[in-house]
């Protein structure tokens, strides 16, 4: 692969189209992706929420949120403690007036998720039919589903972090009755939308390695040329060599292929001079 000269800020000519797209970051571990899927409070907590499900978090007054969602009515002990003012400042109350909050919001916020992230985990993922993955590179379906689960969890991330208004934010609304339901996560638009000029393709940044593209181009890029493409977000000027068969996507049904190379590496407009 080689990078145009008059591209300013070009990566070196080892590096590829997709990495020198993306922000190099951390992959998390499967215990941080389920973490993100399903108890997103334990990855990112809002300042709000600490008191409910950080039991080490110096919450002066546990006794107030307890009555707030309902707790003491339902044990006896911690009603009976946080109506003495003796029992409401010593170390063992506390200690079970904060664990208690705990277990009431991991399961509220537990049932508020599953609500809120529901459609977006019913999304569905890239899916090749077996004569058509045939035609592309070997590692094809495998970098796809990896693509996907990035993907997703960003999607999952977005969900949880969106900023919320003080007064009607659903995570703190799913702690205290009457406990509305909250509002489903919206689903953004691709960032392309499925088109007949729309194709993933394969470049070769080096022996043995393939690499997927989502390129925009007016035909389909061919095994053994070399497309000058633009990243469509930073501008970026690149080279590569196209390898193997691009695929068309045309159809509706290749927008989770969209949504995972927009995700994994942007998408490249071609725009090669004419011969």
């Amino acid at each position: 692969m080689s990078v145009p000269h008059a591209s300013p800020g070009s990566p070196e000519r080892s590096a590829s189209p997709a990495t020198a797209a993306r922000v190099p970051s951390a992959s998390p571990g499967p215990d941080a992706a389920r973490a993100v899927r399903d108890w997103p409070w334990r990855s990112t907590c809002p300042d709000a929420l600490r008191p409910w499900v950080q039991p080490q978090h110096p919450c002066p007054d546990p006794w107030t949120l307890a009555q707030q969602a309902g707790i003491l009515v339902q044990d006896p002990d911690l009603l009976r403690w946080s109506k003495d003012p003796e029992m409401r400042g010593q170390s063992e109350p506390l200690r079970q007036a904060r664990e208690a909050l705990q277990q009431h919001a991991e399961r509220r916020l537990g049932w508020a998720w599953a609500v809120r992230s529901r459609d977006l985990r019913a999304l569905p993922g890239p899916s090749l039919p077996q004569a058509v993955e045939r035609l592309l590179p070997p590692p094809a379906g495998q970098i796809l589903i990896e693509a996907w689960q990035e993907c997703l969890q960003d999607l999952l991330r977005a969900a949880w972090e969106q900023p919320q208004d003080p007064t009607q934010d659903w995570r703190l609304q799913a702690l205290v009755p009457p406990f509305p339901d909250p509002p489903p996560a919206e689903i953004p638009d691709p960032p392309v939308a499925p088109g007949p000029t729309v194709w993933l393709a394969w470049a070769s940044p080096e022996p043995g390695r393939v690499e997927p593209l989502l390129v925009r181009a007016e035909r389909a890029p061919m095994g053994g040329e070399c497309l000058e493409l633009r990243h469509e977000g930073s501008g970026l000027l690149v080279v590569p060599t196209m390898v193997g068969a691009a695929l068309s996507l045309e159809m509706p049904a290749t927008t989770p292929i969209i949504r995972a190379m927009s995700h994994h590496s942007g998408s490249w407009e071609d725009v090669t001079p004419p011969s």
